[in-house]
C-alpha cells in the first residue's frame, strides 16, 4: 500500500493554533463580521459587534503575548481583520452608503493577501512563508485608513472620495509589499 507523504490542509498541529486562546479571540471576528451584516440596520447591535470585534482585536495581542505566540497567530490575526472589516464594508455596500467600485478600491491588500495566503498553502513546503509575514507600514496605514473611512461612511458626513483615493492608493503598495515578500521567499 502505498503511503501518502502529503501534509492535510488542516492538520492536528494547525488544530492545535487555532484552538490557542489568543486566535480563538481573533477567529470570533468571522462570526462578529457575518452577524455585523445581518444586523447593519440595529444601532445599537452593530455598534456593540462592532466594539467587541475591536476588542478582539486588542486582546488577541495581549493574551499571545502572556500565553505565548503561535507560529500562526499573525497571520489568523490578519485574516480575521480582513473578513470583519471586508463585512463592515460590504454591510456598507447593502445598505448603499458605499458604490462597488468604491469597495474595489478599499480592497486591493485584503484581497491580495487572502489570494496569497490561499497561493502559499497550497505549495508542499512553503507553508512555513505564512508565519513569516509581518504587518508593514503601508499595511497598518491601510487598516487605519479603512476604519476612517467606515467612520465616515457611519456618521454620514458626505463626500469622501478624496480619502478613498488615498487609502486605495496605500492599500495598492501594502499589496505589493506582501506580493514581493512571497516572491522573495519562494
Amino acid at each position: 500500500m502505498k503511503q501518502n507523504n502529503s501534509t492535510p490542509f488542516f492538520s492536528k498541529d494547525l488544530i492545535k493554533e487555532l484552538i490557542r486562546p489568543a486566535n480563538v479571540l481573533s477567529l470570533l471576528r468571522i462570526p462578529l463580521g457575518i452577524l455585523i451584516i445581518i444586523f447593519f440596520d440595529n444601532k445599537p447591535l452593530f455598534l456593540t459587534l462592532f466594539v467587541l470585534g475591536a476588542i478582539t482585536d486588542l486582546l488577541d495581542g495581549y493574551v499571545a503575548r502572556k500565553t505565548g505566540l503561535s507560529s500562526y497567530g499573525g497571520v489568523i490575526d490578519g485574516f480575521c481583520d480582513k473578513v470583519f472589516f471586508t463585512s463592515i464594508l460590504i454591510a456598507c455596500l447593502a445598505a448603499s452608503l458605499l458604490n462597488v467600485w468604491q469597495l474595489l478600491l478599499l480592497l486591493p491588500r485584503d484581497i491580495t493577501v487572502i489570494m496569497l495566503g490561499i497561493f502559499v498553502m497550497t505549495l508542499k513546503g512553503k507553508k512555513n512563508i505564512l508565519s513569516k509575514i509581518k504587518s508593514s507600514g503601508p499595511s497598518k496605514a491601510t487598516t487605519l485608513g479603512q476604519f476612517i473611512v467606515v467612520i465616515w461612511l457611519l456618521s454620514g458626513i458626505g463626500q469622501f472620495t478624496f480619502i478613498l483615493y488615498i487609502v486605495s492608493a496605500v492599500s495598492f503598495i501594502a499589496a505589493m509589499d506582501y506580493v514581493l515578500f512571497v516572491k522573495k521567499n519562494l
